[in-house]
């Protein structure tokens, strides 16, 4: 009885559980009180007769007795029609002067120590803006937002005192607003004029997002303009000079890569070739091909259909996973014996494997060194050009300096908002310029030897794309059969073979393994040097090795070479907002 009671109580727990007030885990930052928020504003011009703003802000806030806060964040505002205001934060102290520690980030002034604050605390603020003041078709008022509507916290009382300096004081046209209140509100609010060009400005029981604005009026003339245009700095000019700069090295990369770093004429006409170029080694041929990041792929396909290593397919695993295994080094070059030890270690020792599973940072490492061995030997080989390396040296330096005038002198005046949209288009002009150039002469030219070589890879591409009817003829023809020593199905399966690679180095393994696949079907056999986790099967084949090659590359990824007297709340300059830390 006593389990049947408890059991037909249970929905009504659940239904007291679930209407009783959550607990907050964490406790809000922004949950305390700012009783008083004063902003203290002299006005003045600098050398050019334009405006000039000392700020200095004292923000009493109340913080609960619980470990909740560390201080106040202050959102500030850079930003007035459109320029910059150049801010500039002085000071930041308690009541008695005492310097606070804070953090700035742009705009945002975090005000804050690793100790818990409790009970009244106050923040005073000081700090600079220039351009101030807006002049608008002979309009000139000093528009201003003192608090901001960006608060979290009410305040109970907001304050603002305004003083002009260098006979502004005597320009002032007797125009005045206050108003309080959340954005866009035309509320009125108190204001009391003082002796000497002084303004107190004042509102009470402001909400959450309310602010204090202001605005007073001067006469036409009495201050000058933020001047934005092209001319108003030297920064926009120190831009478009970089700008050209660039174009001017462009133009010279242009005619340095057709001439000097021009690569030596090939075939007129590129013939069908069904057989590798002789002595020229898959990183090589990688290279000139310019298929770094297909060559560790096709290296290892290379060695297994040489029979110097296995391709092993892992059972059990959702994904495709691969693992080699050294057989020997027999009759291999330079290139593919320092690969075996890249992937195999200083000693090689037949049965030894390495999985695919995971990257292999220390072998790619050893694989990026060959990738730069080869590089150098191109040129000793005789395939590249030499001797060019002070031409493309000093194109690269001038377009580099170039580049970096252009994107300085762009930065700078996009951050003083001087010259509209133009240091936006020097800017991209000189980067696009300088990468361009950089680009053209980051080439070195191909001599004869290398064109031939370039053009008889281009040649094996055409015959691996052809259909296989026309490959099978090439290959029975009188010179194919001569040069594959034979006229039966076994010498095609060779020929296949030892073409695998460079399908691979030209991104069609897929569809080349299942060609290879169908002739070993045709001879009822199958590769000795790839296992697979299912019975053979031609498809199945040119799907394994497809997947193969994107494993490798990515297991040795190491070797692939942002009117004047007129005011509503929040319409103004200054304001911003602020919360707890």
């Amino acid at each position: 009885m006593r389990s049947l009671r408890s059991l037909l109580l249970l929905p009504a727990a659940v239904l007291a559980l679930a209407v009783l007030p959550a607990t907050p885990a964490v406790a809000d930052t922004d949950d305390f009180e700012i009783p008083s928020f004063d902003a203290s504003y002299r006005l003045s011009l600098d050398d050019d007769g334009r405006s000039v703003l000392d700020v200095t802000e004292t923000i009493t806030a109340v913080f609960p007795e619980t470990d909740q806060n560390r201080g106040l964040r202050r959102e500030l505002v850079d930003d007035y029609q459109g320029h910059t205001t150049r801010l500039e934060v002085r000071s930041v102290t308690d009541a008695s002067g005492q310097a606070r520690e804070y953090e700035q980030d742009g705009e945002t002034l975090t005000i804050a120590g690793d100790e818990y604050v409790h009970g009244e605390q106050v923040y005073v603020i000081e700090y600079r803006q220039h351009d101030v003041v807006r002049v608008d078709d002979g309009a000139v008022e000093f528009y201003w937002d003192v608090n901001g509507t960006d608060w979290a916290q009410a305040m109970g009382d907001v304050r603002a005192t305004v003083r002009f300096d260098d006979g502004l004081a005597e320009r002032l046209t007797g125009q005045v607003t206050a108003v309080q209140g959340e954005q866009g509100s035309s509320r009125p609010a108190d204001i009391v004029p003082g002796a000497d060009g002084v303004f107190s400005f004042r509102a009470t029981d402001l909400a959450p997002e309310q602010t204090l604005s202001f605005a007073i009026g001067l006469e036409e003339g009495s201050v000058e303009p933020f001047d934005g245009s092209f001319g108003a700095s030297p920064w926009p000019t120190v831009s478009a000079i970089g700008a050209v700069l660039a174009l001017l090295v462009l133009a010279g990369a242009v005619v340095a890569r057709r001439t000097r770093l021009r690569d030596a004429p090939g075939r007129p006409t590129i013939i069908a070739e069904y057989l590798p170029p002789k002595g020229v080694s898959i990183p090589t041929a990688a290279h000139l091909l310019h298929r770094g990041a297909k060559s560790t792929a096709a290296q290892i396909i290379d060695l297994a259909v040489t029979g110097h290593i296995r391709i092993v397919q892992l059972e059990g695993t959702r994904k495709p996973q691969y693992r080699l295994e050294y057989v020997h080094d027999r009759d291999v070059d330079e290139h593919e014996r320092d690969f075996l030890h890249a992937l195999f270690g200083r000693t090689l020792t037949p049965g030894e494997h390495r999985d695919l599973a995971t990257p292999d940072t220390k072998a790619g490492e050893a694989l990026e060194r060959l990738t730069g061995k080869v590089t150098r030997q191109l040129q000793e080989r005789g395939y590249r050009v030499s001797g060019l390396g002070g031409l493309q040296g000093m194109i690269a330096l001038v377009a580099i300096l170039a580049g970096l005038i252009a994107a300085v002198g762009g930065l700078v005046a996009l951050a003083q908002s001087i010259g509209g949209l133009w240091p936006v288009a020097t800017l991209v002009v000189g980067l696009l310029a300088a990468v361009a150039a950089l680009v053209l002469v980051a080439h070195t030219p191909l001599t004869e030897a290398g064109a031939e070589i370039e053009d008889h890879l281009a040649g094996l591409k055409e015959y691996l794309q052809l259909a296989e009817a026309d490959r099978l003829r090439m290959l029975q023809s009188v010179d194919g059969a001569e040069r594959i020593d034979a006229g039966d199905g076994t010498a095609v399966v060779r020929v296949y073979e030892r073409l695998l690679p460079y399908a691979v180095l030209f991104g069609i393994e897929r569809q080349w393994g299942e060609v290879l696949g169908r002739a070993y079907e045709g001879l009822s056999t199958e590769p000795g040097w790839y296992v697979g986790s299912t019975p053979f099967n031609p498809v199945l084949l040119g799907a394994g090795i497809g997947s193969f090659s994107t494993s490798a590359v990515s297991s040795y990824s190491a070797a692939s070479p942002g009117a004047s007297g007129g005011a509503v709340a929040g319409g103004g300059g200054g304001g911003g907002g602020g919360g707890g830390v």
